[in-house]
Parts: structure tokens; C-alpha cells; sequence
């Protein structure tokens, strides 16, 4: 599952906090732009899962009272 946290770097894959894979402490500029990244993946993931558990549920439902 996606986690994010305020303030966190998406970096090489990893989300990390504090600084990046070389070391050097974030500015703002990074802080900005991971928040902006954090808000969209987030948004994107809430959005996928909500449809994919929407599915899954109704064609539960439907399985069951039939």
C-alpha cells in the first residue's frame, strides 16, 4: 500500500525524509514539489482504489442475492 508523510522526498524509488539519496538536506523548492507529488499520488491511488473496491463489492452483492 501507498503511505506518504508531510515533508517527504520522493527519491530513487523510495519515499525518504529529510534528505535525498545523496545526502544533502532538502530545500524548499523539494519540499513543494514532493508535497504537490505526495497530493497527486495520493488523489491517483484514492481514486483507483475507491473504483476497484467499488467493483468488487457489487459484484459481491450482486452474487449474493441472486
Amino acid at each position: 500500500m501507498l503511505s506518504s508523510s508531510k515533508g517527504s522526498s520522493f527519491s530513487s524509488g523510495t519515499l525518504s525524509s529529510g534528505s535525498d539519496d545523496t545526502g544533502r538536506l532538502l530545500s524548499s523548492d523539494d519540499s513543494v514539489l514532493s508535497a504537490e507529488l505526495s497530493a497527486e499520488l495520493s488523489a491517483e491511488f484514492s481514486v483507483e482504489l475507491s473504483a476497484e473496491l467499488s467493483t468488487e463489492l457489487s459484484a459481491e452483492l450482486s452474487a449474493e442475492l441472486s
